[in-house]
Protein backbone atom coordinates (compact mmCIF):
# COMPACT_ATOMS: atom_id res chain seq x y z
CA UNK A 1 0.00 0.00 0.00
CA UNK A 2 1.28 3.41 -0.82
CA UNK A 3 2.44 5.60 2.17
CA UNK A 4 -0.03 8.53 2.62
CA UNK A 5 -2.27 6.51 5.37
CA UNK A 6 0.76 7.43 7.05
CA UNK A 7 0.86 11.02 6.39
CA UNK A 8 -0.33 11.75 10.09
CA UNK A 9 3.06 10.94 11.36
CA UNK A 10 4.38 13.55 9.59
CA UNK A 11 3.63 15.98 12.52
CA UNK A 12 6.53 14.49 14.47
CA UNK A 13 8.47 16.37 12.18
CA UNK A 14 6.33 20.00 12.57
CA UNK A 15 6.28 19.94 15.92
CA UNK A 16 9.09 21.44 17.82
CA UNK A 17 9.11 19.15 20.89
CA UNK A 18 9.79 16.33 18.83
CA UNK A 19 11.93 17.39 15.89
CA UNK A 20 11.96 13.81 14.38
CA UNK A 21 12.65 13.86 10.65
CA UNK A 22 10.15 11.32 8.96
CA UNK A 23 10.86 10.20 5.66
CA UNK A 24 7.92 8.25 3.81
CA UNK A 25 8.68 6.00 1.01
CA UNK A 26 6.68 3.67 -1.32
CA UNK A 27 8.49 -0.09 -1.82
CA UNK A 28 8.90 -0.98 -4.89
CA UNK A 29 5.78 -1.51 -7.31
CA UNK A 30 3.33 0.59 -4.64
CA UNK A 31 2.32 3.72 -4.74
CA UNK A 32 4.83 6.13 -6.57
CA UNK A 33 7.54 4.09 -6.69
CA UNK A 34 8.53 2.01 -9.88
CA UNK A 35 5.92 -0.33 -10.82
CA UNK A 36 7.79 -3.30 -12.82
CA UNK A 37 3.85 -4.27 -13.99
CA UNK A 38 6.04 -7.20 -16.33
CA UNK A 39 7.14 -8.83 -13.36
CA UNK A 40 3.75 -8.72 -11.43
CA UNK A 41 3.37 -12.16 -11.32
CA UNK A 42 6.86 -13.30 -11.00
CA UNK A 43 6.99 -15.05 -7.74
CA UNK A 44 11.06 -15.65 -8.05
CA UNK A 45 11.03 -12.02 -8.50
CA UNK A 46 8.85 -10.61 -5.03
CA UNK A 47 10.98 -11.86 -2.55
CA UNK A 48 11.84 -10.13 1.12
CA UNK A 49 15.36 -9.87 -0.15
CA UNK A 50 14.45 -7.48 -3.14
CA UNK A 51 12.74 -5.20 -0.34
CA UNK A 52 15.61 -5.57 2.35
CA UNK A 53 18.23 -4.46 -0.73
CA UNK A 54 15.93 -1.61 -1.26
CA UNK A 55 15.53 -0.67 2.07
CA UNK A 56 18.74 -0.99 3.45
CA UNK A 57 20.63 2.58 1.74
CA UNK A 58 18.56 4.17 -1.48
CA UNK A 59 17.50 7.06 0.43
CA UNK A 60 21.18 7.58 1.50
CA UNK A 61 20.10 7.06 5.88
CA UNK A 62 22.94 5.02 7.00
CA UNK A 63 23.53 5.99 10.50
CA UNK A 64 21.36 6.54 13.60
CA UNK A 65 17.87 5.94 12.37
CA UNK A 66 14.98 4.57 13.94
CA UNK A 67 12.36 2.12 11.72
CA UNK A 68 9.25 1.88 11.64
CA UNK A 69 7.50 -1.00 10.13
CA UNK A 70 3.87 -0.97 9.52
CA UNK A 71 1.98 -3.87 8.19
CA UNK A 72 3.89 -5.64 6.16
CA UNK A 73 6.56 -3.49 6.99
CA UNK A 74 6.68 -4.95 10.20
CA UNK A 75 7.88 -8.01 9.16
CA UNK A 76 10.13 -6.47 6.25
CA UNK A 77 11.66 -4.25 9.13
CA UNK A 78 12.16 -7.68 11.56
CA UNK A 79 14.30 -9.27 8.80
CA UNK A 80 15.77 -5.55 8.04
CA UNK A 81 16.86 -5.91 12.03
CA UNK A 82 17.67 -9.64 12.16
CA UNK A 83 20.27 -8.77 9.52
CA UNK A 84 21.75 -5.96 11.30
CA UNK A 85 22.41 -2.86 10.31
CA UNK A 86 25.20 -0.44 12.24
CA UNK A 87 22.70 2.95 11.86
CA UNK A 88 19.34 0.96 13.45
CA UNK A 89 19.02 2.20 16.53
CA UNK A 90 15.62 1.80 16.95
CA UNK A 91 12.56 -0.87 15.14
CA UNK A 92 9.35 0.09 15.97
CA UNK A 93 6.65 -2.42 15.09
CA UNK A 94 3.01 -1.60 14.09
CA UNK A 95 0.27 -3.66 13.04
CA UNK A 96 1.88 -6.91 11.70
CA UNK A 97 -0.62 -8.01 9.81
CA UNK A 98 -2.82 -10.62 10.57
CA UNK A 99 -2.69 -13.91 7.83
CA UNK A 100 -6.62 -14.92 6.36
CA UNK A 101 -5.08 -18.25 5.37
CA UNK A 102 -7.94 -20.08 4.29
CA UNK A 103 -8.83 -17.52 1.46
CA UNK A 104 -5.23 -16.68 0.69
CA UNK A 105 -4.22 -19.96 0.23
CA UNK A 106 -7.01 -20.64 -2.01
CA UNK A 107 -6.61 -16.92 -4.00
CA UNK A 108 -10.10 -16.02 -3.00
CA UNK A 109 -9.18 -12.61 -2.14
CA UNK A 110 -12.68 -11.33 -3.45
CA UNK A 111 -14.88 -13.37 -1.69
CA UNK A 112 -16.94 -11.34 0.47
CA UNK A 113 -16.02 -13.34 3.30
CA UNK A 114 -12.46 -12.60 2.99
CA UNK A 115 -13.07 -8.56 2.31
CA UNK A 116 -15.25 -8.72 5.50
CA UNK A 117 -12.27 -9.91 7.11
CA UNK A 118 -9.84 -7.50 6.08
CA UNK A 119 -12.24 -4.72 6.95
CA UNK A 120 -12.55 -6.19 10.44
CA UNK A 121 -8.95 -6.27 11.07
CA UNK A 122 -8.38 -2.93 9.52
CA UNK A 123 -10.56 -1.48 11.80
CA UNK A 124 -8.87 -3.10 14.56
CA UNK A 125 -5.43 -2.71 13.53
CA UNK A 126 -4.91 -0.16 11.22
CA UNK A 127 -7.60 2.76 11.98
CA UNK A 128 -10.35 2.73 14.57
CA UNK A 129 -11.92 5.68 13.93
CA UNK A 130 -14.52 5.96 11.19
CA UNK A 131 -15.11 7.24 8.75
CA UNK A 132 -11.51 6.68 7.72
CA UNK A 133 -9.59 9.58 6.28
CA UNK A 134 -9.12 10.57 2.98
CA UNK A 135 -5.48 9.84 2.96
CA UNK A 136 -6.43 6.08 4.09
CA UNK A 137 -9.28 6.25 1.55
CA UNK A 138 -7.12 6.83 -1.29
CA UNK A 139 -4.50 4.37 -0.35
CA UNK A 140 -7.00 1.14 -0.14
CA UNK A 141 -8.67 3.07 -3.49
CA UNK A 142 -5.31 2.29 -5.40
CA UNK A 143 -4.93 -1.29 -3.93
CA UNK A 144 -7.58 -1.88 -6.49
CA UNK A 145 -8.89 -4.99 -4.84
CA UNK A 146 -11.40 -3.71 -2.24
CA UNK A 147 -14.17 -0.87 -2.15
CA UNK A 148 -13.33 1.70 0.76
CA UNK A 149 -14.57 1.77 3.86
CA UNK A 150 -16.88 3.65 5.35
Amino acid sequence: MAHNYLLSISALAERPEYGIPVVFYDQIGSGRSTHLREKRLDEAFWKHELFIAELDNPLGIADDFDLLGQSWGAMLGAIFAIRGHRGLRRLIISNSPLTLSKHEADKTNTDPEYLQAVEYFYNLQLYRNCPFPKDLLDALARLGKMTPFT
